[in-house]
């Protein structure tokens, strides 16, 4: 795919940033050097491992960085099982799989400098291999010197590097790249100094062109700022000095919180590295099969447009650029492309209606992948921004992480800002919602039970415990089906209603037939509660789960009704779409509990619906076996003493009516679907 024309002026301006960044903000043991700031084609990069004599590398940029690679080579004799000639082994620099536009040419100089200070080195096969054995070993060992690990000068007339004149990464060196946080002071004594105004306001006269010392004095406190000076001088600080203004000052780290300012660092383009108050900012998204996903990885719609971007920062393909609301200014930019975007992207995945059904399948999706989140963050996760080796393509999102959690808040505000820009989506959801309770809850009057779910967060309309058994109740219907069918659970046994008053059988198969379907109504329900009330909501917790101490703010109750649309925007603009402070950590927290749930009797504690007694919900279970076929979901495929003998080969101790006797199925296959197979 060829590059728009506007691409080099892009990628030179992404490669300056970078630049300036690995200068001005320098990394210990790190130097670079460009003989010619105009030409921008190649730079010397010194490298000092601790307690190590320096390596010398030349980077070439070639005129497509960062969507390639920058070209690294080694200058000089090195011994070491990576490195070939001038050739490195690494597969951020030599791989499409290892690198990503995503890193900063300081993100990969660090990997390089922590490459060559390892002796345990991750291979591409898989292996850790160990250097120091390795050169032990080898035929090399009699012309190695453990303690400086080259073994030849090295001239640079460039940047005038030479081995012999240059220090082993001496201390000093290490301590004059440090970030300091103001000048010459460490963090608590920058705390207590006070700023010149001239420094803050750039002039010695006030806003209003007055002389201003609100403390009688010629300078300016911290604590008489604003807080909109404040946030424009943390804008000035990286990450690390910004940790050491909120430890100096509380007050800093109360704005933080506050603002979400750590939030809004990491809200800009993984290419181009602009946020969205410079840029349209999106995610990037992927439909295949009529499944609606992405990695939440954000985009801007230059790179997607013009630098042609079409893989996550993980390597994940996706065809599609959705921009996000983030900020009112932003939303009115990026309003009509949200709208187009959700059109093409419905008619690929084929929903039917209006644009926001896109979006209600859009979070449903999201939902699902969350409701099959396993119990632990992290498991088979690739290893993320700092790989050298990592080869595998693997989504963020199928874990039940804050990523994951922030990512369905990121699609929660897309959905409440174009319901409240159009009052006759939450009009069409409050009549779905209000039909449903009324008993119009078969296909026909709601095809998808997941986009009533996705509905229930822009409506107006009180939750009640009537909805949520409606809700339950034909979710377990329509799961009947994919229980008894071998293109589901495959328990056809449970196809033979025994005649006993209590099944534990049936009471704990049936549950674990359709986990994930009830894993997801959970999350609805977890979800709902969260966000349906204003004021910094706070996440439910789960009955048994670790999460019981929230953030401060309030939760809806059932039979409350849920605050105002407009305001939940608002508080989601002010968050720039972001969780609660502390929410999405606590979210991922009852996420995770929802997994454990194994049973109806917690399931529907989690859902607030009293349990019934066992009896009661045994002939509930039944009753949707037999409901399910009267609303054309499933069919009567077996006879009942044909279920029977299955049955009894599964649960022995099953009753049975006087006088009936098991019989074999003749025939192999067989469906519970009524002609083709129907959706859940």
């Amino acid at each position: 795919m060829s590059l728009h024309k506007a691409a080099p002026a892009l990628l030179r301006r992404r490669l300056l940033q970078d630049v300036a960044e690995l200068q001005s903000k320098p990394y210990p043991g790190i130097k670079l050097h460009i003989e010619d700031e105009n030409a921008l084609q190649t730079a010397c990069l010194i490298l000092s491992p601790e307690g190590e004599a320096p390596l010398h590398l030349t980077i070439s940029f070639g005129d497509k960085y960062p969507l390639v690679a920058p070209k690294i080579t080694m200058q000089g004799f090195i011994k070491h099982p990576n490195v070939f000639g001038d050739y490195i082994c690494a597969s951020i620099l030599n791989t499409k799989e290892g690198y990503t536009p995503a890193y900063t040419l300081k993100g990969i100089c660090i990997q390089l400098l922590s490459f060559f200070s390892s002796d345990k080195i991750e291979q591409e096969y898989g292996g850790i291999l160990d250097r120091r054995m390795d050169l032990q070993d080898s035929w090399m060992l009699d012309a190695f010197d453990m303690s400086a690990r080259t073994g030849e000068e090295f001239s640079c007339k460039t940047c005038g590097f030479h081995k012999s004149d240059v220090s082993s990464n001496s201390s000093e060196d290490r301590r004059s790249s440090r970030p300091l946080l103001g000048s010459g002071q460490d963090g608590q004594s920058a705390a207590n100094e006070s700023l010149n105004r001239s420094q803050v306001l750039g002039g010695e006269q006030g806003l209003d062109g007055q002389a201003f010392a609100p403390n009688g004095q010629g300078r300016l406190r911290l604590t008489d700022l604003p807080n909109e000076l404040l946030i424009l001088v943390t804008e000035h600080l990286d990450d690390g000095n910004l940790f050491i203004a909120a430890r100096a000052w509380n007050g800093f780290g109360r704005l933080i919180s506050t603002h979400n300012l750590l939030a809004i660092r990491e809200m800009r383009c993984f290419t181009l590295k602009e946020g969205f108050r410079d840029t349209n900012l999106g995610v990037g998204v992927h439909v295949q099969s009529r499944s609606i996903s992405s990695e939440f990885d954000f985009i801007s719609d230059e790179a997607f447009t013009k630098l042609r971007i079409r893989c996550s920062v993980q390597g994940l393909d996706f065809e599609h650029w959705l921009p996000l609301p983030f900020s009112e200014a932003h939303w009115k930019r990026v309003r009509g492309s949200a709208v187009t975007a959700l059109q093409e992207i419905g008619e690929l995945a084929s929903v039917q209606g209006p644009a926001v059904n896109t979006l209600f399948a859009f979070v449903k999706d999201v939902v699902v992948k969350l409701s099959q989140a396993a119990s632990g963050v992290g498991q088979n996760v690739a290893v993320g921004r700092y790989r050298l080796y990592d080869s595998v393509q693997k989504s963020k999102l199928t874990h039940a992480s804050e990523k994951a959690v922030e990512s369905h808040f990121q699609l929660y505000h897309l959905l409440v800002t174009i319901a409240t820009d159009r009052p006759k989506i939450v009009a069409v959801a409050n009549a779905q919602i209000a039909r449903f309770v009324a008993g119009e809850s078969d296909k026909q009057a709601c095809p998808n039970l997941g986009h009533l779910l996705v509905a229930l967060l822009i409506s107006d309309t009180a939750s009640s415990v009537q909805l949520t058994k409606a809700i339950i109740k034909e979710a377990v219907t329509r799961n009947v089906v994919w229980m008894l069918d071998g293109r589901g659970a495959g328990m056809a046994e449970l196809s033979y209603l025994e005649p006993s008053d209590v099944s534990d059988y049936r009471l704990q198969k049936t549950y674990e037939a359709s986990k994930i379907s009830y894993n997801l109504l959970m999350f609805a329900n977890l979800m709902l509660r969260t966000v349906s009330c204003s004021a910094t909501p706070k996440p439910h917790a789960l009955p048994g789960s670790a999460s019981g101490s929230s953030p401060a703010g309030t939760k809806i109750k059932i039979g409350a009704a849920p605050s105002p649309l407009k305001e939940r925007r608002d508080e989601l603009f002010s968050r720039h779409g972001a969780p609660p402070e502390g929410a999405a950590a606590q979210l991922a927290a009852s996420i995770r509990s929802i997994q454990k749930v194994e049973t109806f009797p917690a399931f529907l504690q989690a859902m607030e619906v009293p349990m019934p007694s066992k009896a009661e919900f045994t002939r509930f279970l039944r009753r949707t076996v037999c409901d399910s076929v009267e609303k054309g979901y499933s069919k009567w495929t077996l006879k009942r003493e044909e279920a029977l003998a299955i049955r009894l080969a599964r649960e022995p101790t099953v009753e049975v009516p006087e006088g009936m006797q098991p019989a074999s199925r003749a025939g192999g296959y067989y469906t519970f679907f009524p002609g083709k197979a129907g959706k859940r």
